[in-house]
């Protein structure tokens, strides 16, 4: 049986390799440890602009540095801020329901207050 690994396996074995940390802090160093687009230094990482066929002939301008943003970004990749807003959302009326007690939920009461539902 051939077992041979799923090329997001490999990317993700070859970006431990002492040959990627090498060309990444070479890269680091040579843009000063910040973003090509945004100047942040906050969460740095390094793009492959150009995917050579064996990832070991990677060279240093097939590279740039962008902070996450700009790498999720650059990728195609959605903002999770209104996912992480709905979340904090959540959390809020969680709250609330703990401070008004067990059983309540929004609207439950209807605009009455929880003494009137409860002795109607």
């Amino acid at each position: 049986m051939n077992y041979e690994l799923s090329p997001k396996v490999r990317y993700a074995l070859y970006v431990q390799s002492d040959h990627w940390r090498q060309l990444r802090a070479e890269k680091l160093q040579e843009h000063g440890y910040f973003c090509n687009r945004r100047k942040s230094d906050h969460r740095l990482q390094v793009h492959h602009m150009i995917y050579r066929e064996r990832w070991e002939d990677a060279l240093l301008s097939d590279l740039e540095v962008l902070c996450r943003r700009c790498h999720k970004s650059e990728h195609g990749i959605k903002s999770r801020k209104k996912d992480i807003k709905s979340k904090i959302e959540r959390r809020r009326a969680l709250r609330k329901i703990k401070k008004v007690g067990k059983g309540w939920w929004p609207g439950m009461y209807e605009g009455r207050t929880r003494s009137e539902a409860l002795h109607q």
